[in-house]
């Protein structure tokens, strides 16, 4: 199941063709939960940082939920700032900041 509106990537698309997957997209990560739970679908593709915001948010999925290790898709987002914007002479100190904290919370204790 996809969530519409998410770009999962080319592999994902490939194996969908190349094994003539079924695939549904839903409007929530809620949604797709509901349906795995109850056994409608068989998988799910998901952000893993929202499903456990997801988890958190809701006991009754606690401990229903099993994660492979391998990420199906991953990406490079980046972020813009208007050149007019009060936050664009504070960009080279941003990158810094952003390279810092590659991964985990992206604004904690940056300063910004």
């Amino acid at each position: 199941m996809d969530v519409a509106g998410y770009n999962i990537g080319e592999e994902w698309k490939n194996a969908i063709a190349d094994y003539d997957l079924r695939v549904e997209e839903v409007k929530t990560d809620t949604f797709n939960i509901e349906k795995l739970l109850v056994r409608r679908i068989d998988i799910l593709i998901a952000d893993h940082e929202v499903m456990q915001r997801l988890i958190e948010e809701n006991p009754a999925y606690e401990g229903k939920l099993v994660w492979h290790e391998k990420p199906v898709f991953e990406s490079v987002n980046n972020f813009g700032i208007s050149k007019k914007s009060f936050l664009a002479p504070m960009l080279p100190r941003s990158r810094k900041c952003f390279r810092a904290r590659s991964r985990g919370p992206l604004m904690a204790s940056s300063g910004i």
